[in-house]
């Protein structure tokens, strides 16, 4: 049988009911870890993207994240 390790999905409360959530959290660092990679690898010699291609570019994909997010609670 397989055991899951049964933790707290929220990593801590705000103000009431707000709540930041682990898998909100990892977003986060993703979108935070891309946007500054990018950045860096664009601010180098013969690059093909400019940093503010690089920053269009993560803030199109965390709108899209947003638009499927919302679809999934939707059940659309």
């Amino acid at each position: 049988m397989l055991v899951h390790p049964d933790f707290d999905p929220v990593v801590f409360h705000i103000a009431g009911p707000l709540a930041i959530r682990w898998y909100g959290l990892m977003y986060l660092i993703g979108f935070v870890a891309a946007w500054w990679l990018g950045r860096v690898r664009a601010k180098q010699p013969h690059s093909a993207l400019t940093p503010h291609q690089v920053d269009d570019m993560v803030f199109y994909g965390m709108i899209g994240v947003i638009v499927v997010l919302l679809a999934e609670a939707h059940e659309w």
